[in-house]
């Protein structure tokens, strides 16, 4: 049973129990109390007169009622009631979109803030007198490199920020005076917000007129030799018909293209071809001559840039007599712009290049060999026949090449041994035992395939582990294999009865070798049969493992990944980065450090000095390993970037990567003003857009209200000196009274 509230309706207090309390316990405790203090002085020695003895016991019972009180540890509970006006924000958007011109020659900041003087004086006028607040703003809020920039908008974190400020008013209103632009693509939500939005669209089509690039497309990675397509639209906006140029300026010297529109404008596309004659990045400036009468021209140019790699990586396909995963490998590779690939079969003459009628010499050196970056061998009694008769191959595999050796057709008999030196190479030990099983095999993918870059499958395949659970079953394979004891393991094939390694990675000095042990590699033929299901499964296993065999020794235990060679000013970068430790495999504990600085020869920073360093966040997708950085905006300029990795030998480094900060902002992408972003914020929020020539109106019209706002307290009145202090003088006066009546 709880104690009930006791009201003191005067001071607006109430007071509480802590806990639940036993009533009958609190009577009879009550009880106790009083009839100890009355018993206590019924008789004393001296005796006293019967006034006396009736005061001792009103203080003895006073200080147990106040024990007995603070047992029960009692909360005082005060209430305060305030009437808060009425309060209207007014948001004025001061980004850098906002300094564009009107028709008439102001900026649309200055045609905001005018309306929000105006909307303030007419709010002023009314007889609620409501509180009227007025704030600028719009810019990101994180903002945490000591070179970050200013440019950038986020119209909802700005709402979201602005109503936060103001929690302890009576806000009823915000009005938020913008063109609508925000430059961030992840923009939050405001369902949140409980505040009416309303919102009033400033600015017009920019001026006269504006000429601009949008729709501008070329890889950012390409190889020596390529040619890169660069593809953009001039988008016009003019009463007039006209013509202008468009100049790609950079390299040898500029190209240019004239072009010309009808009256009104339009979109004209424009598209120019770059040769990439040489290694590292490829920058273009790709520019428009403005338009005499133009308005903007901010947005008349675009910086390009593109990495240019070293040759493709050569992968040389060998197989006696070409079966389906000779066609499908060589056809797969060859769609991969990472890879070069040659395949050779057995004919006649020798061994023969496919699609050619030249013959092939096998490699006898390691010199000879030079040039081929993985071997992929499709059957046990090639790779020991080319083990005896092309040295330079396993010379060539020691020293750095990849080695990716399939066991063949079931119907092959396994071969009795291996020649020396092939079988040091294989991660798998073959013996007597070893056999084709011809059964239903499900694939597993075992814990070390989990966290390797092999099954870093792309986000629109899917999760490794389950999607290699819905593939359909293999149908041959080899069982009474042993794995060597510094092999990986990654796959592993299981029938009804026993299980088997399918996908073995080990390495032979610089190289890495791998081997299949199934056939064909997977039971059916997509290009044959039309199955489609787990093509993409199929596709992305083949260009990670030969991509990782084929790196070989160079392969790097930091990898920086950059968004793309060229950023827009005020656009935030994600630097994604992938950290091996000494074994080859995904690290996933030390702490990897990211530093940037300006390119050496800038103006800004002519010595190359590091500008700062960050640490580098576990991503929670991807591949394992990954770590992640959101970059704030840059400055424009040439930046570069290097991942540091902390270790108790020391720090190793990976080579720096190039950025650019394109001077073309992100502000001025689209310069009109966007109705539709202002329509949907005022939707969201329960406001409505509202017309520059009815603002008067609406700021007389808004409902508005005061509010009672009541605060509420919460004191322990038994942690307190309120109720001891009293317990200290009751005692203290029955002590003194006892002494001097001669009790004591």
């Amino acid at each position: 049973m709880t104690l009930s509230s006791l009201s003191l309706p005067l001071a607006k207090l109430s007071v509480w129990p802590r806990g639940a309390f036993d009533w009958s316990l609190v009577v009879l405790l009550l009880l106790v109390g009083l009839a100890v203090s009355y018993l206590a002085y019924y008789r004393t020695q001296p005796s006293l007169s019967a006034n006396r003895r009736w005061i001792l016991r009103a203080l003895r019972a006073g200080a147990l009622l106040i024990l007995l009180f603070l047992i029960l540890e009692p909360v005082l509970f005060s209430r305060h009631s305030k009437q808060l006006p009425p309060s209207v924000l007014t948001l004025v958007d001061d980004s850098g979109s906002m300094t564009l011109k009107s028709r008439d020659g102001s900026t649309r900041l200055q045609d905001a803030r005018s309306l929000a003087e105006l909307a303030q004086r007419q709010l002023a006028g009314r007889r609620e007198k409501p509180q009227v607040f007025d704030s600028e703003g719009s810019r990101r809020l994180h903002r945490d490199l000591q070179t970050g920039s200013k440019e950038g908008t986020n119209l909802p974190a700005l709402l979201l920020s602005a109503a936060q400020s103001h929690l302890e008013d009576n806000l009823q209103a915000i009005l938020l005076l913008s063109d609508g632009r925000s430059t961030d693509p992840e923009l939050p939500s405001l369902r949140g917000l409980s505040v009416p939005v309303f919102t009033i669209a400033v600015g017009d089509s920019n001026g006269p007129g504006d000429l601009r690039l949008d729709r501008v497309h070329y890889p950012t990675v390409a190889y020596r030799g390529d040619e890169i397509e660069i593809t953009a639209e001039a988008v016009v906006e003019s009463a007039n018909a006209g013509h202008a140029s468009a100049i790609l300026q950079g390299g040898a010297g500029p190209d240019s293209l004239s072009f010309s529109w009808p009256k009104g404008g339009g979109r004209i596309p424009l598209s120019f071809t770059v040769q990439a004659d040489s290694l590292g990045m490829l920058r273009r400036v790709l520019r428009l001559t403005p338009l005499p009468s133009e308005a903007l021209q901010a947005n008349n140019a675009i910086e390009i840039g593109a990495e240019v790699l070293k040759d493709r990586l050569h992968i040389m396909l060998v197989e006696s007599r070409p079966g389906w995963d000779f066609h499908f490998l060589r056809r797969r590779l060859a769609q991969d712009p990472r890879f070069e690939v040659d395949g050779v079969y057995r004919a006649v003459e020798g061994w023969q290049e496919a699609g050619s009628d030249s013959t092939w010499t096998p490699p006898a050196t390691a010199a000879a060999a030079e040039g081929i970056d993985a071997w992929i061998i499709l059957s046990l009694d090639d790779f020991a026949r080319l083990s005896e008769s092309a040295p330079g191959m396993i010379a060539s595999v020691q020293d750095g090449a990849g080695l990716w050796v399939l066991f063949g057709e079931a119907r092959g008999a396994l071969p009795g041994s291996l020649p020396r030196e092939a079988s040091a190479l294989l991660p798998v030990q073959l013996s007597s035992a070893s056999r084709w099983k011809r059964a239903r095999h499900r694939v597993r993918l075992l814990p070390a395939g989990i966290t390797h870059p092999i099954f870093a499958f792309p986000g629109s395949v899917g999760d490794p582990v389950e999607r290699l659970k819905q593939m359909p079953p293999l149908w041959d394979a080899v069982h009474g294999l042993m794995p060597k004891p510094d092999a990986d393991v990654l796959l592993q094939a299981q029938d009804s009865d026993e299980t088997t390694p399918l996908l073995v990675l080990g390495s032979s000095a610089k190289g890495t070798v791998a081997c299949w042990t199934a056939s064909p590699m997977w039971s059916w033929s997509f290009w044959r049969l039309g199955e489609r299901q787990g093509e993409d499964v199929y596709q992305a296993l083949v260009g990670n493992l030969i991509y990782y065999l084929a790196e070989g020794a160079s392969r790097k235990r930091l990898q920086l990944i950059l968004p793309r060679p060229v950023v827009a000013r005020g656009e935030d970068a994600l630097l994604r980065a992938v950290v091996l430790d000494a074994r080859r495999q995904p690290d996933e504990s030390s702490d990897l450090w990211i530093e940037w600085r300006r390119e050496a020869g800038a103006a800004a920073d002519s010595s190359g000095t590091v500008l700062g360093r960050a640490l580098m966040q576990r991503a929670q997708s991807g591949p394992a390993g990954g770590r992640q950085l959101a970059i704030p905006p840059l400055p424009a300029g040439h930046y570069q970037f290097r991942l540091a990795l902390e270790e108790d030998s020391g720090r190793i480094f990976s080579p720096w990567s190039s950025l650019s900060v394109d001077p073309y902002s992100v502000e001025y992408r689209h310069p009109g003003v966007d109705f539709a972003q202002l329509a949907s914020i005022a939707r969201a929020t329960g406001g409505n857009v509202v017309q520059a020539e009815n603002l008067g109106a609406w700021a007389r019209n808004l409902p508005l209200s005061s509010k009672l706002k009541v605060s509420r307290s919460r004191s322990p009145l038994w942690a307190s000196f309120k109720l001891f202090a009293p317990l200290l003088f009751l005692l203290s006066l029955e002590w003194m009274l006892r002494r001097r009546w001669g009790l004591v």
